[in-house]
Formats: C-alpha cells, structure tokens, sequence
C-alpha cells in the first residue's frame, strides 16, 4: 500500500435517507446511542468541513450542559470513532472535528448527484434520466434522518432533502410522461 493511500481501506457507507446506517464492506455497524447518531448526522451534513465543538455541544446538550461538556464530547467521539472502526474517518481539527468521507459514501450525496445528473438529461434523453432517478428514489429508505426526527439536530437538512426528493418524485413522473409520448 502507498503511504497515504485509501485503496486498501476499508469500504463506509453511510446511510441517512431513513435511519441512520452505517455499512462496513456491507455489514451493518452498531452506532452505540443517539448521541453517536447525532454527531454523525452533523458531521456528515458538513461533510469535509471542521464542525466546531461548541455547535456540537450546543447540537446535543441545548441549556442543559453536563459537568464537562468538551470532555463529554470527547468521550461521544471515541465511542463513534471505536465503532466505526476505521482511524481518520473522523478527524480532530481546531477548532472542532470533521468527517473525512467520499461524498459517494454517503447516500444522500448520492443522491443529489443522481438527480442533477437526470435533472441535465432532460428531454435529451429521458430513458437515461428516468433510470437515474428510479436509482436517485431508490436510496430512500424512510423519512431521513428518521432515528433523529424528534431532535433539532437535523431538521434543516431534513427538510431540504425532503423538498429534493419531492422535487425528484415530480420529475420521474414528467420524464415517464415523456418516455410514453414518445
């Protein structure tokens, strides 16, 4: 292996359109509670980016701080990070932590990416765009982020990836109407 090569790492894919899942070379990783569950959520939201540690302490403690809440949060992470499994996935950077993952890792990335493709495609060709957004529609497993749906912690990206999906629903049925009038 190449020093600083992926190749040989493991596979992630994480999944938010329904419940969150994480899925290690396919198999299912136990995310240990709802306060694992949240950070994920909030890191893949900033995918890449530095998520600072007072929006996550804000994102899961509100007013009702604990003792400690940057050395509660450290202990959230490494539970998260020991059940991923993977070191570097989730990285410490000032002032916070990032999620350091392949936009195609994560379903709902995939998803946008399918329906900008179809959404491109247009009339030019419609069979293509209608398959790509029965793949796009596919990824749907649920109400996204549904394991969070009584926390504010996602309920922006919820709604944004609701309208999305919506948006892609109506598509689908305009390039079918477009598929059978030929």
């Amino acid at each position: 292996m190449v020093p600083g090569s992926r190749e040989h790492e493991d596979v992630i894919e994480l999944r938010v359109l329904g419940p969150i899942e994480v899925l290690r070379e396919g198999e299912p990783v136990n995310i240990p509670g709802d306060r694992e569950r949240s950070v994920l959520a909030i890191l893949a939201m900033e995918r890449g980016a530095v998520v600072s540690t007072d929006r996550l302490i804000e994102a899961l403690w509100g007013e009702a701080l604990p003792n400690n809440p940057g050395n509660a949060l450290q202990a959230i992470v490494s539970r998260l990070r020991r059940a991923l499994g993977r070191p570097g996935l989730i990285v410490t950077k000032k002032p916070g932590y990032a999620l350091e993952i392949d936009a195609r890792s994560i379903d709902s990335a995939r998803f946008e990416e399918l329906v900008r493709r179809a959404t491109k495609l247009g009339a030019d060709d419609p069979s293509r765009a209608s398959d790509l957004l029965a793949e796009a529609l596919s990824l749907w497993r649920g109400p996204v982020y549904a394991d969070l749906a009584y926390q504010d912690v996602a309920q922006q990206e919820r709604a944004r990836l609701e309208v999305l999906r919506i948006a892609a629903e109506e598509q689908a049925k305009i390039t079918g109407i477009r598929l059978l009038s030929g």
